[in-house]
């Protein structure tokens, strides 16, 4: 409701953005209201995006509403998988 009426608040102090499980927001139907936040943003401001996906959707919002994005993936070491999952199975015995 309060993005309705941009008139009512202003994001002029922001210096951080987090967007975290953006690929959900997205899928929730929130475009509009995070199209609504990077307009009323500072240009100068860190934006921190989490997601753990990345969809044609979500390239084309970073396109929009960062510069000089980095990529960083993260993936786990299978074996490291492997010994996680080994131990959870050993603690329900």
């Amino acid at each position: 409701e309060t993005l309705k009426d941009p008139q009512d608040w202003t994001l002029k102090s922001l210096e951080v953005l987090i967007l975290d499980e953006a690929d959900r927001l997205l899928d929730l139907g929130f475009n509009r209201h995070i199209a609504t936040v990077l307009e009323k943003a500072p240009k100068q401001r860190r934006t921190g995006l989490f997601s753990a996906t990345l969809s044609h959707q979500l390239q084309l919002l970073i396109k929009a509403g960062m510069r000089n994005a980095a990529h960083i993936k993260v993936a786990a070491d299978v074996e490291q998988q492997r010994q996680l999952l080994q131990r959870a199975m050993e603690r329900e015995r």
